[in-house]
Order: structure tokens, then sequence, then C-alpha cells
């Protein structure tokens, strides 16, 4: 029975593989497009902050200013487009450090060979998503990953919807339930993992 880093157990009479690896090419390509749409996002952002509606609001609130407190417009005019200059400043540094980051990603792929792309990919114990820092680990890197995908053909959908093809028991692993816990519940945990037969579940399965 498969346990996953979470500390869940998987239960299932099913022989087919729950995931299937994830090569280097679809994950480098899928960051790259991540990365894509997460800068069209900031340009919009950016467009809504400094944009023309924005010099519309702005020029509207000040010719309201100037109508009722005529005092404050030249400061409110002044301090507002010193607001927006700082604001256009930040977004074209995001979007600048956004699109250096998907060169990297690019990059990263075009020296790839075509075995190397076909190879699965395995991520870094911790990647910082700085530009530059390369998304693919080596597989004998510590703290290396491999990554996977949920297999789409695992379940058999020959059979009923309503039968039960796995069963899963979540927590009992947990990275935090050590063996010498100073918690009684927890030191329960550990001993009913120690002696339950999780065989036993395997006839609640639909056969």
């Amino acid at each position: 029975m498969p346990l996953f880093d979470d500390g869940t157990i998987l239960i299932t009479n099913n022989p087919r593989p729950l995931f299937l690896p994830v090569t280097a090419e679809r994950y480098i390509r899928a960051r790259i497009h991540q990365g894509q749409t997460e800068l069209a996002d900031l340009q919009k952002k950016h467009h809504e902050l400094v944009g023309e509606k924005r010099t519309a609001q702005l020029q509207r609130t000040y010719e309201h200013i100037r109508r009722t407190r005529p005092q404050d417009a030249e400061s409110f005019l002044r301090s507002s487009i010193e607001a927006d200059k700082k604001t256009d400043q930040n977004c074209t540094k995001s979007e600048l450090q956004k699109q250096q980051e998907i060169a990297a990603y690019e990059s990263e792929l075009a020296a790839l060979s075509p075995d190397q792309r076909r190879e699965q990919a395995y991520s870094p114990s911790a990647y910082l998503g700085m530009a530059g820092t390369p998304l693919l680990a080596n597989p004998n890197q510590p703290g290396a990953k491999p990554l996977v995908t949920f297999n789409p053909d695992f379940f058999d959908r020959s059979r009923p919807r309503t039968d039960i093809q796995v069963l899963l028991v979540a927590s009992l692993y947990r990275n935090d339930l050590k063996e010498k816990s100073y918690d009684p519940q927890y030191g329960r945990i550990v001993e009913f993992r120690k002696t339950f037969d999780f065989q036993s579940l395997l006839p609640l399965l639909d056969q």
C-alpha cells in the first residue's frame, strides 16, 4: 500500500499506477505558461492603476476639489501624481522581474537535449522562484522530488460510479507524529498504526 509524503495511505485492488511521471519539457512549459499568465495579470493591473481610466478619474477628483476646496486642489494633484509615479515604477519593476523569470525558464528548456526533455522532472526541495534559479533538480540531489500527475486511466470507468475503488487513510503518518511524542493523543495514534492491520480494510472495496 503506497504511503505518500503527507502521511496518506492508499488502499486499492487496482494494479494501475495512481500517478504518471511528468516530463521535464512538460513541467517547464507549464511554468512558462503560468509565468505568461501572471505577467498578463500584472500588465492589466498596471494599466488599471496608472492608465487612461486612472488619469481621467484623477482629473475628475481634482476638478471636484478645486470647486469645493480650492486651497487643497494643487497639493492633492501633486501628491496624487507622485503616488502614481511610484506605482508605475513598482509595476514596471514587477513586470520586468516576471519577464526575466519567463526568459530563464525558456533558456533552461532550450538547453535540454531531446532525451533530457523526455526524462521525468525533479524539483528542488526549496525553489525560491528567482530568475536564474533552475526549475529542474538532479535526481540525486538531496531533497529532490519527482514530479507526477494523476493518471486519468487509473479508475475503471466501466464499473458503476458508486463502486468504491480506493480508500484513503489520512494523517496517521504525518511527519509531526513522532514515535516519542510528549502528547498522549499522538502516542495513541502511533500505537494504533503499529498494531492495526490495514489489509483488513480491503474487503470494503467493491470487487
